[in-house]
């Protein structure tokens, strides 16, 4: 099966589709993905529908997974698989951090200014 890309502008962001992301990629689908990554630099992928490891399986395609934290996961909640990044409010219970969790005040400072991993000797690829 080949790929088809849905550019949203002529160099800006493009829609995939006929790819389902729970199965196992051809090359030439991988390949013709990595083209459209670079080509348009954001790809959206509607309606899938993935297990975490076939998410985690997926990224892996575009380089290694960057999974340091600045908080350790007492700190930051443990509420998922560490290879992701618990972007949230909720702590393990599923409740929302207290007023003096260390968590909320660290993930606060994003609301101001953010950015992912520019500032790293070697920045990932991508999020």
């Amino acid at each position: 099966m080949s790929i088809v890309v849905h550019p949203i502008t002529d160099d800006f962001a493009a829609e995939i589709g006929d790819l389902d992301l729970s199965k196992p990629l051809s090359a030439d689908d991988e390949t013709a993905l990595k083209s459209a990554f670079w080509k348009y630099s954001v790809l959206v992928f509607p309606d899938q529908h993935l297990e975490p490891n076939q998410h985690i399986g997926f990224a892996q395609l575009f380089g290694p997974l960057e999974t340091d934290r600045v908080l350790t996961d007492e700190q930051a909640g443990g509420r998922i698989d560490s290879k992701f990044s618990d972007i949230s409010n909720l702590d393990r219970e599923g409740n929302i951090w207290g007023k003096d969790s260390r968590a909320r005040m660290y993930k606060a400072g994003n609301r101001l200014w953010h950015t992912d991993s520019s500032f790293k000797r070697r920045p990932s690829l991508c999020s």
